[in-house]
Parts: structure tokens; sequence; C-alpha cells
């Protein structure tokens, strides 16, 4: 089971880039 990063963030842009860069490294990302 891969690691998981809860991203608070408004931006979705941001967002978007955030989890891009953190899958690319092997983390699940999820939207808090």
């Amino acid at each position: 089971m891969p690691p998981t990063v809860m991203v608070v963030d408004d931006d979705g842009d941001i967002l978007d880039m955030t989890r891009l860069v953190l899958e690319g490294g092997g983390y699940h990302v999820l939207p808090a």
C-alpha cells in the first residue's frame, strides 16, 4: 500500500500539480 498524503488546498490547479508530483513519487494523494 503506497503512503497516503492528504493535501488541503482550495486552488484546483495547485492541487493537480501537487498530485502529479506526489503520485509520480509513489504517493497516493487524497484531497482533504
